[in-house]
């Protein structure tokens, strides 16, 4: 036990100096991401170039031997202890400092461990850690505690063996409003197509569990999920799947053309409904999975600019899209308008244009991107489409509530006036916009 007491001492002078430093804070981007989301502004007016190219490797793409990481991944919050534990311990990290979030993370460390990566955590938020080992007595020791804030502009997710994960939270909505986190999370097959054998690992689906995913919406046919009637993250079959057929008739620019999207949209809803978050994802993440994440982002209000840079984000899981598809004639993920689609340059292939699916979307009734998916939607394809209490309960559903630090109450004489400050907590740095209205519960008393 001496290096327990050891570190127990070590970690107590750390506290002390701890509380006169002002928190660590960690970007979550990797580099190439990171650069790309903050360097890169697209004009709304303009599809005739794309950018996302200077920021992944040129053909062959190969992150592998560039960089050293996987682009389509975030980085570690690494937590560095002052000496290591001879006995397994127990690492805890939560948003709340007494660790009853039912989100909090639960990591077991092995014995002889001083540096631990968290990872898949969301980026700007307040984080609380502890560490906790049993002693001889079997009572519980907290070893060492801290806090640290989290950065960045996205929210990619390390999932072992599975490609392209992201969340569609963070990004700035209507009146400012960001997505939440955790409702969508996209990426790649969790199965070998038309096999029952799982790509997934184990602790990939502990990962997406913890990410509070509790449904499966496959826009592959069922045939590739082997008609599976449970998720494949699924605990005793406490996770749905669902399988929209067809759905490549309905990708990208020729999505108009085929229901399928829109039966996505409204499975969302209806799991939604339940308050179970979805994993979306088709064979890569890229087309079909696109679509649906196009259509949920301009019905909560994404910019142009936004829902060009989440489309085109798949581009940095290149080799996995090189691996699937064709060698050497895969697709570039790209929002140019004259690009043909694929490296071979005979093949335009116009279902993988970005820039075609924003010419329809323009072409629907309405002022703005906005206004135009929700006609699209409400109006539907061949019968198919959402009722529009539906497509206001999703908007609901998908955007953050404004949250107050604290409250206090202030007591006024008759025509005294006092000034309140508000902080908003829980918001993203892609957000700096929002748009806050302040009203009085009784007007005939008093006025804001």
């Amino acid at each position: 036990m001496r290096k327990i007491l050891l570190f127990s001492t070590l970690s107590l002078l750390s506290m002390q100096a701890f509380a006169q430093q002002q928190i660590p804070e960690y970007c979550l981007d990797n580099e190439a991401v990171h650069s790309y989301l903050t360097t890169v502004q697209y004009d709304p007016n303009d599809y005739s170039y794309s950018r996302i190219m200077e920021f992944c490797d040129e053909f062959p793409w190969n992150w592998k031997n560039e960089g050293g990481y996987r682009k389509d991944q975030p980085l570690p919050v690494p937590i560095k202890l002052a000496a290591a534990l001879d006995t397994v311990s127990t690492l805890y990290v939560s948003e709340t400092e007494d660790f009853s979030d039912a989100q909090t993370k639960v990591m077991t460390i092995a014995k002889d461990v001083d540096s631990i990566n968290v990872w898949n955590l969301i980026p700007g938020r307040i984080y609380n850690w502890k560490l906790e080992y049993p002693d001889e007595n079997s009572q519980i020791v907290v070893a060492a505690t801290g806090k640290f804030k989290t950065t960045g502009m996205l929210r990619q997710l390390k999932i072992d063996n599975v490609f392209n994960v992201r969340d569609l939270g963070g990004w700035e909505g209507l009146k400012g409003y960001p997505l939440k986190y955790g409702k969508i999370i996209r990426g790649s097959r969790l199965n070998v197509n038309s096999s029952k054998t799982k790509i997934i690992t184990s602790s990939g689906i502990s990962e997406l569990r913890w990410a509070g995913m509790r449904a499966e919406l496959d826009m592959r046919d069922a045939s590739n999920s082997v008609n599976a009637t449970e998720a494949f993250f699924s605990i005793n079959g406490d996770c749905p799947i669902k399988n929209i057929n067809s759905a490549y008739n309905s990708r990208i620019a020729t999505f108009a053309n085929g229901p399928q999207s829109i039966q996505g949209i409204k499975q969302l809803i209806a799991w939604f409904k339940q308050d179970k978050p979805v994993y979306l994802h088709c064979s890569v993440g890229a087309d079909r999975t696109g679509t649906v994440a196009f259509l949920v982002g301009a019905l909560c209000g994404m910019s142009e600019d936004a829902l060009s840079k989440e489309f085109e984000l798949t581009s940095f899981s290149g080799d996995w899209i090189e691996n699937e598809r064709d060698r050497g004639n895969s697709e570039r993920l790209v929002r140019q308008r004259d690009y043909t689609g694929r490296l071979d340059p005979n093949d335009n292939n116009e279902s993988y244009k970005f820039a075609k699916m924003i010419e329809k979307v323009k072409s629907f009734p309405g002022e703005t991107m906005q206004e135009k998916v929700y006609y699209h939607l409400k109006t539907g394809v061949s019968g198919t489409y959402v009722p529009e209490a539906d497509l206001k309960f999703l908007i609901n559903y998908m955007l953050s509530p404004i949250e107050l630090t604290s409250s206090k109450q202030v007591i006024l004489d008759k025509g005294q006036t006092s000034q309140m400050n508000v902080a908003i907590v829980n918001h993203s740095a892609q957000n700096p916009n929002l748009e806050i209205t302040y009203t009085s519960a009784d007007p005939k008393t008093v006025t804001v």
